[in-house]
């Protein structure tokens, strides 16, 4: 891409140059002409190139959004299911609690 750039200034340098030195004469026109034709097209690939680039960098970037969304779901979706757990196991613990207390209590009733 440098070196398309780097052409298109030198072109366009050769282009100023042809038209101040000599003015009228009928091959320094065609030449002046020969080397904006030249600067036109150098310029109109170093576009398409950057174009292309724009496109590919685009595609790159809605892709690794889609990825980054991606893992924000799948990392809610595992925030969902530890709340779930834990409210679960909360549960669990407290009816064994209260189980193991009940069994304590008759145990001890029995005993009297």
């Amino acid at each position: 891409m440098s070196v398309l750039l780097e052409q298109a200034f030198r072109i366009k340098e050769e282009v100023v140059a042809s038209l101040h030195f000599t003015q009228g004469s009928v091959q320094s026109e065609t030449s002046s002409r020969r080397l904006l034709e030249s600067h036109i097209h150098t310029i109109t690939h170093i576009v398409k190139q950057l174009s292309t680039d724009i496109q590919v960098l685009k595609s790159q970037i809605a892709q690794r959004d889609s990825v980054t969304s991606g893992t924000s779901f799948a990392m809610q979706s595992l925030d969902h299911k530890n709340l779930a757990g834990f409210g679960d196991l909360r549960g669990r613990v407290a009816r064994y609690a209260f189980t193991i207390t009940e069994s304590l209590s008759l145990t001890h009733s029995h005993k009297q």
